[in-house]
């Protein structure tokens, strides 16, 4: 299932879709993109968002395991940081 931009309503949402699509935990994931666990609880919890290296990070981890290109999923997870970012 390839999501499309704007198909999310928050970051969290769309991080915690992808991970479960990936089958990976957030301890991996927090492992991959260099913060704490509990950074990435926040992420999904939306509680927060991340700064740009670990957004970027997370971008291109999900570029090569979904196989597309950075560019659309960059666009998509900063479509969905916009509209957490509004709540």
């Amino acid at each position: 299932m390839q999501p499309v931009v704007g198909s999310c309503t928050t970051y969290g949402e769309w991080l915690t879709m992808h991970m479960d699509e990936m089958e990976v935990t957030q301890d991996w994931l927090a492992w991959k993109t260099d913060v704490a666990e509990s950074t990435v609880q926040k992420w999904a919890a939306e509680r927060s968002i991340p700064n740009i290296g670990p957004f970027l990070r997370v971008c291109r981890l999900l570029a090569l395991a979904t196989q597309r290109p950075f560019a659309d999923i960059l666009l998509e997870a900063a479509d969905c940081v916009d509209n957490q970012a509004c709540r």
